[in-house]
C-alpha cells in the first residue's frame, strides 16, 4: 500500500509542477521580444568584388543587420553596377541584401542611368550574384536613343545591355508612349 501511495504522490506533484510551469513560463520557451537587429550602421559602403573589381558598390543612409549575419536591410540606396566599361548607376528608397544567397534586392522608386545612356525606370530590382542577372517582377521601362521598351517584368545583364522583356513587352517611339 505505501508503494501505492508513494506513486501517487510523485504522480501529483508532477502534474502540480508541469501545470506550474506552463502556467508561469513565456510563450515560445523564450523572451517574448522581438529580437532587433544585431548591428546597425549609417552612411556606409556595401560592395561585391569577383576576381578583384567592383561587381556592384551602394551607398546606403542606414543600414542593419539581422541577427542571422546573413541579411542586412538598408535605405536611401545610390549605387551602382560595373561591367567593363559600362557601369548602371543606380538610386532606390530600400533594399535587401543577403550575404550567403548572393541577392541583392532595391526597391521604392528604383531609377538607374547606363553610362551609355539608357534610363530605367521600375518599382523593384533583384541582383543574383550566382547568375550575374538583374531582374523585376513589376512593371519597368527602359529609355534609350528615342525609344521605350516597357513590359510587365524582364531579365538582364547587370549593366542593361541585353535585356529580356516578359509579359506585354512594347517598344515605342519616345513621342508615342502609350
Amino acid at each position: 500500500m505505501n508503494k501505492r501511495l508513494t506513486i501517487r504522490i510523485a504522480a501529483a506533484a508532477l502534474v502540480v509542477c508541469g501545470g506550474l510551469w506552463f502556467l508561469y513560463s513565456e510563450p515560445g520557451g523564450g523572451s517574448t521580444e522581438t529580437p532587433g537587429p544585431a548591428m546597425e550602421f549609417s552612411d556606409s559602403e556595401l560592395h561585391e568584388l569577383e576576381n578583384g573589381r567592383i561587381v556592384w558598390k551602394m551607398n546606403v543612409g542606414r543600414a542593419s543587420i539581422d541577427p542571422d549575419k546573413n541579411t542586412m536591410h538598408f535605405t536611401d540606396v545610390d549605387g551602382y553596377f560595373k561591367n567593363e566599361d559600362v557601369e548602371l548607376t543606380l538610386k532606390a528608397k530600400t533594399g535587401m541584401a543577403k550575404r550567403q544567397e548572393k541577392l541583392l534586392y532595391l526597391e521604392g522608386d528604383v531609377v538607374g542611368q547606363t553610362s551609355d545612356g539608357a534610363v530605367l525606370h521600375a518599382e523593384n530590382l533583384s541582383y543574383d550574384g550566382k547568375t550575374g542577372k538583374l531582374s523585376t517582377d513589376q512593371f519597368f521601362t527602359v529609355e534609350k536613343d528615342g525609344k521605350i521598351l516597357s513590359a510587365d517584368s524582364f531579365v538582364a545583364d547587370r549593366i542593361l545591355q541585353t535585356i529580356e522583356a516578359r509579359g506585354n513587352a512594347r517598344l515605342a517611339e519616345k513621342e508615342d508612349k502609350q
